[in-house]
């Protein structure tokens, strides 16, 4: 069941992509393969600025798993999961009300009321997983931005594509990547998903995990 909906998915995608797509000029090998990477490069630092942007303000909510660090103080340094009414236990201070706020906020709080305790403290918050699971897609779909990742069902690159709307009819599918957060570092896969779509190369077309983002950058004509 899940092979035939594979290319049912892919059929319709692909045929929505070519249907409206613009006659090429300039090729994207005439043009050369270095001014392209730089293109892409260039957007898609710009638009993951703005996904950082919407981490800063997304707001603590319970069952969300935060690392909280303080400088020059690793005994500090705590890794909690939020409480069902958004509390969390922390050294010094105990029991604290933290869901609802952003980061920045929070990290405010804890700075305030460490004073007490330690001499300029510095506190650093960052969500290591979202109760509300999510990925992200960035660039040539027809409606990009977040979309909530269900804990029950596993959800393909293909599928967040059709979520999205589909393909632009500027979008480089054999360019697509997936950008992954491993230990605080980004690993960049790239997905020829023009292979997923023409020739139902169904193994790679990966199974996305919490937080990914799947970035599809423009053509060159």
């Amino acid at each position: 069941m899940r092979l035939r909906r594979f290319f049912l998915l892919a059929a319709l995608l692909f045929h929505g992509a070519c249907a409206s797509a613009p006659p090429t000029g300039e090729s994207e090998s005439a043009q050369g393969p270095a001014i392209a990477s730089q293109r892409e490069d260039a957007a898609l630092s710009r638009l993951l600025k703005k996904v950082e942007l919407g981490e800063r303000s997304y707001k603590i909510s319970p069952g969300d798993l935060l690392e909280i660090t303080l400088y020059r103080e690793k005994d500090m340094d705590r890794v909690v999961r939020v409480g069902p009414k958004g509390t969390i236990v922390f050294p010094l201070l105990g029991r604290l009300k933290i869901g609802g706020l952003d980061t920045s906020v929070a990290e405010r709080m804890l700075r305030r009321k460490l004073r007490k305790f330690l001499k300029n403290p510095e506190v650093f918050i960052v969500i290591k997983e979202y109760a509300n699971r999510q990925v992200y897609i960035l660039g040539e779909v027809q409606r990009p931005g977040p979309y909530l990742l269900s804990a029950e069902v596993s959800l393909s690159i293909l599928e967040l594509v059709t979520m999205a709307g589909g393909f632009t009819p500027y979008a480089a599918l054999n360019r697509t990547r997936v950008i992954r957060k491993v230990d605080r570092s980004d690993h960049t896969f790239i997905v020829d998903m023009a292979a997923v779509m023409k020739k139902g190369e169904q193994s790679k077309d990966i199974i996305l995990q919490p937080n990914d983002i799947v970035y599809v950058p423009e053509r060159l004509f």
